[in-house]
């Protein structure tokens, strides 16, 4: 897991992406979702330039990001109170499925306070916890049907593929990969 403190930067790159944003129909958060989702790519963005990974920003509603050989990235971000453990989920929603089927995603936890406290600047910490692909998923993950509850206490509003934190390729190793691959690509 690579874990950092949120920045001012990332607090307003994520506030223009907002504002280019429409509040989805399927939506199950409202504005909230775009708050997190935004802010969890806007991290991802830093995060990609600190460690050389050529990352494209696209910010469709199929994928977020772009590499250079046009594989596909989306960014999942959870909103949590503590530190994401091994064991806690990341989740791809069954109904975007179809529709965004990236080749990678990059899951992000954001850390916030317990609070009432509403916006961006609730959240203080964001966790990378790892990259999977759609075949990591399958096979590493379970599908959750709509109304059943965890073993996390999460009770899911809709039907989700999930996978453990501890089942993903950590992003410093997803990073070296794409560095490399990448490198080899610009020599020529």
């Amino acid at each position: 897991m690579h874990t950092l403190r949120i920045t001012e930067t990332d607090y307003i790159v994520a506030q223009q992406l907002i504002d280019l944003r429409p509040v989805y129909r399927n939506s199950h958060r409202g504005p909230a979702a775009n708050e997190v989702g935004c802010l969890g790519e806007a991290v991802v963005q830093r995060i990609a330039k600190e460690h050389g990974i050529p990352l494209r920003p696209v910010f469709l509603t199929t994928h977020d990001f772009e590499l250079p050989d046009r594989r596909t990235v989306e960014v999942k971000t959870k909103d949590r109170t503590v530190v994401p453990q091994p064991h806690f989920d990341c989740s791809v929603p069954d109904y975007v499925a179809d529709h965004q089927n990236a080749d990678f995603y990059i899951f992000v936890s954001l850390q916030r306070q317990r609070s009432k406290v509403e916006g961006l600047r609730r959240f203080h910490t964001a966790h990378i916890v790892g990259v999977a692909s759609p075949a990591l998923i399958r096979a590493r993950g379970r599908l959750m049907d709509a109304g059943v509850t965890d073993v996390n206490g999460t009770t899911f509003w809709t039907a989700c593929r999930n996978i453990p934190i501890s089942g993903l390729v950590g992003f410093e190793a997803a990073a070296m990969f794409w560095k490399k691959q990448f490198a080899v690509m610009e020599s020529f």
